[in-house]
């Protein structure tokens, strides 16, 4: 079977390695004897290999060390921080945000991270949160909380065959098409309009700074 990984350590002296490759939990081994190229190898290289399954694990050979190109795209999961930056990627655009008062605090967070997703974003950034106590007629009734923070996209840079690039031109053209699609839908969030009570971000906003950015996402990527 072929497959592509990353190298991720090349032992020369004791004359074998490992691979990364997306889809197995286990590292794949590989050994000089059965790979040819391997005087040539270095960790990072991205190879394409025989996958065979031994009894000790995974293991490669007729390693090829393929052409790359290199291209910037978003970082896996969803990124909730306190702080600026977030401790791997690049954030590309940020966009600030403020949820409305809730109860639970877990419920002020699913709204940033719903909305971020809406508009594209994969992140939230410098997350904070503010408190109040409610009273009615003199009795307390809660404590109230409102998140704010950045939500934001950021991106990694990854190696990538040539062969695949067009690929994943059009991958992104259809993402970002997705985006603007999104966007729209942030008109249906509810606008938060007093900070006493149900405040928002204001969507006009939002959208000028959304659409800016992903004007500028497809020239990046048309230059790619």
């Amino acid at each position: 079977m072929k497959k592509n990984g990353t190298i991720k350590k090349v032992l020369a002296d004791e004359g074998f390695g490992f691979i990364k490759c997306k889809g197995l939990q286990k590292d794949v081994f590989f050994h000089k004897s059965k790979n040819s190229t391997f005087s040539k190898l270095k960790s990072g290289q991205l190879v394409e290999f025989d996958l065979f399954k031994t009894a000790k694990g995974y293991e490669a050979r007729n390693m090829e060390v393929c052409e790359t190109t290199t291209i910037e795209q978003k970082v896996n999961g969803f990124i909730f921080t306190k702080n600026h930056k977030p401790k791997y990627g690049t954030v590309t655009r940020s966009t600030y945000i403020e949820s409305p008062w809730f109860n639970s605090p877990q419920e002020g967070r699913n709204y940033l991270e719903k909305a971020a997703k809406h508009a594209g974003c994969n992140a939230i950034l410098s997350l904070a949160c503010e408190r109040q106590e409610r009273s009615k007629g003199g009795n307390h009734y809660g404590t109230y909380h409102s998140f704010n923070g950045y939500m934001a996209v950021v991106t990694e840079n990854v190696a990538i065959k040539k062969d695949e690039l067009s690929e994943s031109f059009k991958e992104s053209q259809r993402i970002q098409l997705n985006a603007i699609q999104r966007r729209a839908k942030l008109e249906s969030l509810s606008s938060r309009s007093q900070k006493d009570d149900q405040d928002s971000f204001d969507p006009h906003q939002l959208f000028s700074a959304l659409f800016i950015f992903f004007v500028i996402a497809a020239i990046v990527f048309g230059n790619s």
